[in-house]
C-alpha cells in the first residue's frame, strides 16, 4: 500500500507539472522523458510520410524519409497495415488505409466549426465562382478543415488536411496576424526572409509590418505566395470572446487575378467570415483592430 501511494503521488506530481505548463520540451520537441514513447513517435512519423505521397511510397522511401532501419520501418508499417491505417498501393508501395477516413469523419464530428462553415463557404463559392476553404491553426502550421471547389474547369483545388507554415498563404498570414508578437516571433524563429513561390522575398521585419497592416485591414491578400500561379484572399473568423479561431479563404488561378474580380472576392470573403463569426456569438468590434 505504501508503495502504491508513492507511485500515485509521483504520477500526480507529473500531472500537476503538465497542467501548470512546467514540462519542458526535449530536443526532439516531445514532452518530458516520462511521456515520450519512441515507438509511437516513429510510427506517427511513418504514417505522416506515407500521407505526403500522392501515389504511395515504397519501403525504401519510408526508410530514407524517416532515417529508420529496414527492419524497424517494416515492423511499424506492418502494424499500421494490420490496423487499417496503411494499405498496399497499386504501384506496390504503401498508401493511407480506410481507418484514416474514419478518423477524418470523427474529427469533423468533434470539430463542429467545419460543418458550421459549409453554408458560408458554399455561398462564397457561388458568389465568386472560386474555391473556398476554412483554415485553422495547428501549432505553428495552418490546416484546411473544410473546402469547396470552384465550378470552373480551371481552378485552384484545396484538400482536407492540407498543411503549411503559418507565414505562407493569405489564410495562414491572417491567423498569424492575430497572434501576440512573441508568438509571431516564435513561429518565425530561424526564418530570415519570407520566400515567395514567384521568386521574390521580403525580410522578416517587413513581413511583421505587413501582419500589422493585415490585422488592421481585416483581410489578407496573397499572390503567387505559397504556390505559383495562385492567388488568395482571407478574412478572420472570431468566436464570441473576440478570439480568432479560423480564417475563411477564397482562392483562384492567376489568369483570374483581375482588379475588379479580386475586389469582389475580397468583399464577399470578409462578409462570409463576419457572418460565420456572428453565428459563433461574436459582436462587431470585439477582437478587431481599432
Amino acid at each position: 500500500m505504501k508503495r502504491y501511494r508513492v507511485v500515485a503521488e509521483k504520477g500526480e506530481r507529473l500531472r500537476s507539472k503538465a497542467r501548470a505548463g512546467s514540462v519542458t520540451p526535449n530536443a526532439e520537441g516531445s514532452g518530458d522523458g516520462a511521456y515520450h514513447v519512441q515507438a509511437l513517435d516513429r510510427g506517427l512519423d511513418v504514417l505522416c510520410k506515407i500521407a505526403e505521397s500522392a501515389e504511395g511510397i515504397p519501403l525504401e522511401g519510408v526508410m530514407k524519409a524517416t532515417k529508420l532501419s529496414k527492419a524497424t520501418a517494416f515492423r511499424l508499417i506492418w502494424n499500421l497495415e494490420r490496423r487499417g491505417f496503411v494499405r498496399r498501393s497499386h504501384n506496390g508501395g504503401y498508401a493511407l488505409g480506410h481507418k484514416v477516413l474514419e478518423l477524418t469523419d470523427a474529427y469533423q464530428q468533434q470539430f463542429p466549426l467545419a460543418d458550421l462553415s459549409i453554408p458560408y463557404l458554399r455561398a462564397l463559392r457561388d458568389e465568386t465562382s472560386e474555391t473556398t476553404g476554412l483554415i485553422v491553426r495547428a501549432e505553428d502550421a495552418r490546416v484546411c478543415v473544410m473546402c469547396l471547389d470552384s465550378p470552373k474547369a480551371v481552378r485552384r483545388t484545396l484538400h482536407l488536411g492540407n498543411m503549411g507554415p503559418l507565414y505562407r498563404g493569405a489564410a495562414g498570414r491572417m491567423l498569424l496576424a492575430h497572434l501576440p508578437r512573441d508568438e509571431q516571433e516564435r513561429c518565425l524563429d530561424g526564418v530570415d526572409r519570407i520566400e515567395h513561390a514567384n521568386g521574390t522575398s521580403i525580410s522578416k521585419e517587413e513581413f511583421l509590418l505587413d501582419l500589422i497592416r493585415m490585422r488592421a485591414e481585416g483581410v489578407a491578400l496573397s499572390y503567387m505566395d505559397s504556390e505559383p500561379d495562385i492567388w488568395a484572399v482571407a478574412a478572420p473568423v472570431f468566436d464570441r470572446t473576440g478570439i480568432v479561431v479560423a480564417a475563411i479563404a477564397c482562392t483562384g488561378p492567376v489568369n483570374r487575378f483581375e482588379e475588379e474580380h479580386v475586389a469582389h472576392c475580397r468583399t464577399r470573403t470578409v462578409s462570409a467570415a463576419r457572418r460565420l463569426s456572428t453565428e459563433l456569438g461574436w459582436k462587431a468590434g470585439r477582437g478587431e483592430a481599432e
